[in-house]
């Protein structure tokens, strides 16, 4: 995930996080869930 402003993480300013996901469907649910928009860009 890219940040629109960086976020402060411990000692650093994190730009983008990257992880895996087993299940891409549920991940993007728990993150709407939670409030947090976005575009599939693999989906363009």
């Amino acid at each position: 995930m890219d940040f629109r402003r960086r976020v402060r993480w411990g000692p650093f300013d994190v730009p983008a996080v990257y992880a895996g996901a087993d299940d891409l469907e549920g991940f993007a649910g728990a993150l709407r869930a939670a409030g947090i928009e976005g575009e599939d860009a693999r989906k363009r």
